[in-house]
């Protein structure tokens, strides 16, 4: 079965690409699904949270709004949330991969938005990069529900460059060519 990783910073159209790719029946294990999915419902995920970060723990419930605010403007914080999280996640994917090829799968994608940054490159028989220019982003992330500026660029300084992104991958598509310009590439990457 070949591995495909799908990557790209905050706003550059990544989930529209792996919308794209299911549409083509590839099947996609999201990593940012499965980061929500630990913290409401696995209690050992949400045990350690409450041990490293109490205050984020309203009525029983992890509030990621306080977690993130914690996380992105204190880097010692955020490394503990990521040894916490990573690891269940990557565990995640590997389930996901086990089940994809059991079923006989000829390619499984997985959608990690820090695939470089969590040193993640050679699980992947190829790497693709979901990128826009820069304004587009920025019009991107604004439209979001709670996103402002000074977020965004937290954000964008916890992730690894757009630029090294592109370079590290395999294929680039520019998710602001439109739906149908990386329609069009998926459908000739699913051929190949």
């Amino acid at each position: 079965m070949k591995i495909i990783g799908l990557t790209g910073s905050i706003a550059m159209g990544k989930s529209t690409t792996a919308a794209i790719m299911k549409q083509y029946r590839l099947p996609v294990h999201d990593a940012d699904k499965a980061v929500h999915r630990l913290l409401s419902h696995d209690k050992t995920t949400r045990a350690k949270i409450k041990d490293r970060f109490p205050s984020c723990i309203v009525k029983g419930q992890i509030d990621r709004k306080k977690l993130g605010q914690i996380v992105f403007n204190d880097e010692d914080a955020k490394q503990d949330l990521e040894a916490i999280l990573h690891p269940r996640v990557r565990a995640d994917s590997e389930k996901f991969l086990k089940s994809q090829r059991r079923m006989g799968r000829k390619i499984a994608v997985l959608d990690i938005p820090l695939l470089f940054e969590t040193g993640q490159s050679g699980r992947f028989d190829f790497i693709i990069c979901a990128t826009a220019p820069k304004t587009v982003q920025m019009k991107r992330v604004l439209r979001r529900q709670n996103m402002t500026a000074a977020r965004f660029n937290a954000i964008r300084r916890s992730q690894m460059s757009d630029s090294q992104k592109r370079q590290l991958s395999d294929f680039v598509i520019n998710t602001a060519r439109g739906h149908g310009h990386v329609s069009r590439l998926i459908r000739c990457l699913v051929r190949s």
